[in-house]
């Protein structure tokens, strides 16, 4: 088979997978690191949540993909992009002020936020999104140290 049949053919399979009608299999597509970006551009829209959930998991999504997603609807998808490593520093900042506290505590937990972000972190109003950013090793070791003394007096703060 030459090349430019082949790589057709590869994209009309790919195209027609993004589109199809299981949701198990656009999410199969979705959660699969092997997916090329341009698939994954494609299912980044698609209207079911799980579907967009399992590209923003996905540790090859493009950095512009998971900025693009940091306001989708869903906050499940929000969380995802929370958790993924590639996700932008930047992003991340926005998301630490997500109405959910369940992006917040992802966003606390991930690597790669800033410390500024983990310091405002270390401050909010659920105890336990603050004793992750305090937890988190990128956070500055004066707030780090309020985890220290939560521990040891047993009392989450």
């Amino acid at each position: 088979m030459d090349k430019d049949r082949s790589s057709s053919t590869l994209s009309d399979a790919l195209d027609r997978l993004a589109n199809d009608k299981d949701i198990y299999v656009r999410w199969a597509m979705a959660h699969n690191p092997a997916t090329v970006p341009e698939a994954l551009l494609q299912l980044a829209y698609d209207e079911d949540w799980r579907v967009r959930e399992a590209v923003a998991d996905n540790p090859s999504a493009p950095t512009n993909l998971l900025v693009a997603l940091d306001n989708d609807e869903s906050w499940q998808v929000r969380r995802a992009i929370a958790i993924n490593t590639n996700t932008p520093p930047k992003t991340l900042e926005y998301l630490a002020k997500d109405e959910y506290m369940h992006v917040r505590f992802w966003v606390a937990r991930n690597p790669h936020t800033p410390p500024d972000v983990l310091i405002e972190l270390s401050t909010d109003e659920n105890a336990i999104v603050r004793f992750e950013a305090r937890k988190n090793k990128s956070t500055p070791t004066d707030v780090s140290t309020e985890t220290t003394k939560t521990l040891e007096s047993g009392i989450l703060i």
